[in-house]
């Protein structure tokens, strides 16, 4: 019953906290000089060159210096405990991006608030000086922060359990490998408690214990603070990111999920490397497809396969391919039970009794890690006239460990599975990002056919499809 008196609860209501991170408009550039050796020498070489011009004298070329747009317009929000990933090419501005939020470096226009304390694990051995020890440096970077003595012992203790460096806390860092200054330089970032953590790469040197130690210790202890990571890891970024950035040419061109992002990236990877009427103005072919519009065509994405890429026999070739995963084209990134979907344009110089088909996966080593032919499949020897023919089949991707894969397709004359007269081999046609979120796997098997059909093309001839 209600008495009359109000609710406060009715009324009042909690403060939204603030975002944790907040960037608006924000670009970077960056001055280079060319000329005569290093930008101080083709800076002086210029003055020279300008007196030399006023006093009549010459020999000195002069110093030309222009401007380098790393960052473009960047804005967003991160909000307090998101976990953001950033992701893209080489020197698309990932890096300048985190030194920005963590101070080192100022923007040449724009604005950003970066809320809370902030720890960064940029450049491995960043901040620590060569010659001191592990415990010399630690030592010192709290007397610059002004922390106590308990504090500061508190912190030492806790910095030496994590890194689990041994005795050479007590050796100069200089004499320490990469994965150990990796060790001391978590430590020391996490060890500040800080409300913003920022990472650049840097676990990718760890071993993989280590990394797995770091990454826990993010989604454990730090679930409540604000990360920002930047990998070319794809696994890393899927399992622990909950949204994801990609960045091309100094511009954010997709903000969205991290499976979204990774597929949009290497879609953009994939167009890089395709060459000719794909490879245009990344931006301007970003744009198109922006995160606002980023729906995936359902029509077929035929690509033709270059003469250079092929191998065997050669009397049937393999002359253009499609590849889907879960029916969508474009598809790059795999995880564990995806559909994998396979065509392939065949070509016959004359008719053959008895054809099988194929696929190869291979690590970024060349090592052979899976894959079947249809000779084991259900109608999967066939005959086929001279002239062009059809081949698809699908196959599930299996549980890998996460990483780079690259697809071999093959078409083979005979009908034993392992003894046949190789007719074309099409090698690293496309790229694979295997992921598998939450899991660490390692595998080494072959992986059957879902499913085949073999047909005549009785539709346009390839060259209208390839176009």
């Amino acid at each position: 019953m209600n008495n009359g008196a109000e609710n406060p609860a009715q009324h009042s209501r909690v403060p939204e906290a603030p975002p944790a991170i907040i960037l608006r408009g924000v670009c970077k550039s960056f001055r280079l000089w060319r000329g005569a050796g290093s930008g101080l020498v083709s800076r002086m070489a210029g003055m020279f060159s300008r007196k030399s011009a006023a006093g009549g004298m010459s020999g000195i070329s002069p110093a030309r210096k222009r401007n380098f747009q790393a960052l473009r317009n960047i804005s967003f929000e991160v909000a307090p405990g998101e976990s953001l990933g950033i992701i893209g090419r080489n020197g698309c501005g990932k890096s300048t991006l985190l030194q920005i939020l963590a101070g080192l470096v100022k923007p040449t226009s724009g604005s950003g608030t970066v809320n809370g304390e902030v720890a960064a694990l940029l450049e491995l051995g960043t901040g620590f000086h060569p010659d001191f020890t592990g415990r010399e440096n630690i030592s010192l970077n709290n007397a610059i922060m002004g922390v106590s003595r308990a504090a500061a012992r508190e912190r030492m203790a806790r910095i030496e359990a994590f890194a689990d460096i041994g005795s050479f806390m007590d050796e100069p860092v200089r004499t320490y490998s990469s994965g150990m200054l990796l060790r001391l330089g978590f430590a020391c970032a996490v060890a500040v408690e800080p409300d913003v953590f920022l990472v650049d790469e840097a676990l990718g040197v760890g071993d993989i214990f280590f990394q797995q130690k770091c990454y826990e210790f993010m989604r454990g202890q730090m679930k409540d603070r604000t990360r920002v990571i930047v990998s070319h890891d794809m696994q890393a970024v899927t399992t622990f990111c909950s949204r994801v950035l990609v960045l091309a040419d100094g511009a954010i061109v997709f903000d969205g999920s991290p499976l979204a992002a990774v597929e949009f990236y290497l879609k953009v990877l994939h167009d890089h490397q395709a060459g000719g009427a794909r490879n245009g103005d990344t931006r301007a072919r970003i744009s198109e497809a922006s995160s606002a519009r980023f729906v995936k065509s359902r029509a077929a994405d035929w690509r033709p396969v270059l003469p250079g890429a092929t191998g065997g026999a050669g009397d049937v070739r393999i002359a253009a391919f499609e590849v889907r995963v879960n029916d969508e084209p474009f598809a790059s990134a795999v995880k564990p039970g995806d559909v994998v979907g396979i065509r392939m344009v065949v070509d016959c110089d004359e008719a053959k009794a008895s054809l099988l088909f194929g696929y190869l996966v291979r690590d970024k080593m060349g090592t052979a890690i899976f894959g079947e032919n249809s000779a084991r499949t259900a109608g999967g020897i066939v005959a086929a006239s001279a002239g062009q023919s059809e081949v698809a089949f699908e196959f599930v991707w299996p549980e890998v460990q996460p990483g780079g894969y690259f697809l071999t397709l093959g078409a083979g004359e005979g009908r034993d599975a392992t003894r046949h007269r190789i007719q074309c081999w099409a090698h690293n046609l496309h790229l694979f990002n295997a992921i598998s979120p939450g899991r660490a796997v390692h595998c080494l098997f072959n992986n059957e056919l879902r499913s085949f059909t073999f047909s005549a093309r009785a539709d346009e001839p390839l060259e209208a499809l390839i176009s």
